[in-house]
């Protein structure tokens, strides 16, 4: 036993902590190994080539396994890509594709072409890297913010990122950034979720700055992370990122504080250089998430309950298609902050059903019995909400938690009598939703909602008496029931 322990734990070692990065290189055309005192070169994606460049090959670095963390860091990938490129005879490499650590793997994973490139040291690469990226400063009394947050796995929630009072932008996954500020005093760079997170910050007219973004474990949604540098990981990272949303506007912000008032100007310009209206909602002129929603929904209702074996043969039938009904809703919900509410819910499920039934009685005889059922299922209670905006404030995932009471009444007869019965119960329900807000003040949605509660006694009016009758334990009317709804909501 001691001998297979001792196996696993080196193949463990080995796994977690020997393993390099994996390299596949596919050469086209083969040249002599390139001199070690030759240094290879790296272009950027947006340099441009000489004439006399060749591409001999590509290289791909990276591992999606049990690679140590230290052995494929950016540089490293780099380095292992451009001694593949010597052992091919190239002299440069051209990055590719870059994925930077996340959710799928905690390793820098780059693809690049091999290049063999005549005379090429006297050829200058790299600079600029793209001019949003590397900004001229023509006033030296602002800084330069880049903000990036990679991908994340999940329904991170965007958030937006606050220096003081002013909105600078709003982060959402897989997202990149650059702006300028120019400032006369220390603040506080912070965003907020479930929880704040924020940072003081100093800002030096003249520098550079990399604010990473990102997310981590929270009780009801993930709560936000930052991380500011000048130089180092950060800036690897930045430089190197190609997001999905790439936000190519360079929004400026002036803010003076005068005693406890924030004045600031906001100007855009594009990467080239030329005033320009960003297509995102940024800055002063993005949406704050709504404080109070009301939402109207109606919609298709399914109770989930077993009809009774007490029922009559003939009767299975009828019961089965008066299950199907409708609903109609009204939920309320203030919001204190982004992603948590609360409010009131209060829905009613209807179903009628009237049909003549025909059967065989007791004697072998045909007959035909009339029954014209109605059932009316209202709910009111307080109600719990999470929300995550995964962009832009215009989409809205919801997840509502309410319990409270719930009523029933049955209506029922034929032409001989007629009967009522009424009770009431507790209910819990869960709400899954997603909202779009066409509007400043409008939205349409749709709500996915699963509603449990069950009767343990009823009072029946028949005849002019009132009776109470009691279910067993085991055979308690089950009022549980799936609703799906859209409707419009309303917000401020």
């Amino acid at each position: 036993m001691k001998i297979y322990i001792k196996l696993l734990s080196i193949c463990t070692i080995l796994l977690l902590a020997g393993c390099n990065a994996r390299v596949s290189t596919h050469i086209t055309k083969a040249y002599p190994e390139t001199d070690v005192k030759q240094e290879i070169k790296m272009v950027k994606t947006d340099d441009l080539l000489p004439e006399n460049t060749e591409v001999i090959g590509k290289v791909k670095v990276g591992d999606k396994g049990a690679t140590a963390t230290s052995k494929c860091t950016y540089p490293k990938v780099i380095e292992i890509a451009k001694e593949e490129a010597r052992k091919a005879g190239g002299n440069a490499i051209r990055i590719t594709q870059h994925k930077i650590p996340d959710y799928h793997c905690t390793c820098h994973r780059i693809k690049a072409d091999i290049l063999r490139i005549e005379n090429v040291d006297s050829y200058l690469f790299g600079m600029p890297l793209k001019k949003t990226e590397n900004i001229e400063i023509s006033d030296s009394n602002y800084t330069v913010l880049n903000i990036y947050r990679p991908n994340e796995i999940g329904l991170n929630p965007a958030y937006n990122l606050h220096l003081g009072d002013v909105i600078l932008c709003r982060v959402q996954r897989d997202y990149k950034k650059t702006v300028l500020i120019k400032t006369d005093s220390a603040s506080t760079l912070w965003v907020k979720t479930e929880s704040k997170e924020e940072i003081p910050v100093d800002f030096k007219p003249g520098q550079v700055y990399y604010l990473h973004c990102g997310s981590t474990a929270g009780a009801l949604v993930p709560r936000p992370t930052l991380s500011l540098m000048e130089n180092g990981r950060n800036k690897e990272e930045f430089l190197s990122f190609n997001p999905k949303n790439y936000d190519a506007t360079v929004d400026t912000f002036e803010i003076t504080k005068k005693g406890k008032s924030i004045s600031y100007g906001r100007a855009s310009s594009t990467a080239n250089g030329d005033s320009s209206s960003s297509k995102h909602i940024n800055g002063q002129n993005l949406k704050e998430p709504k404080k109070m929603v009301i939402a109207i929904n109606v919609g298709y209702s399914r109770r989930l309950g077993l009809t009774s074996k007490d029922v009559l043969p003939q009767f299975v039938e009828h019961m089965e298609n008066v299950k199907n009904g409708y609903n109609v809703g009204l939920d309320f919900t203030g919001f204190p902050s982004e992603v948590v509410g609360a409010g009131a819910k209060l829905a009613v499920f209807c179903a009628s059903r009237m049909r003549t039934i025909n059967y065989i009685d007791e004697n072998n005889t045909p007959a035909t019995h009339d029954v014209n059922d109605t059932y009316t299922i209202p709910l009111v209670g307080p109600m719990l909400t999470t929300r995550i905006h995964p962009g832009d404030m215009n989409k809205v995932i919801l997840a509502d938690f309410s319990m409270g009471y719930m009523g029933y009444t049955e209506r029922g007869g034929d032409a001989y009598s007629s009967y009522k019965c009424k009770g009431g119960t507790m209910y819990l329900s869960f709400d899954l939703g997603f909202d779009y807000w066409f509007d400043h003040n409008g939205a349409i949605g749709c709500k996915l909602s699963l509603i449990a509660g069950s009767l343990s006694k009823y009072t029946i009016k028949k005849d002019g008496r009132n009776e109470v009758y009691k279910f067993e334990k085991d055979n308690r009317e089950d009022l549980s029931r799936i609703d799906f709804s859209v409707g419009l909501r309303f917000g401020k």
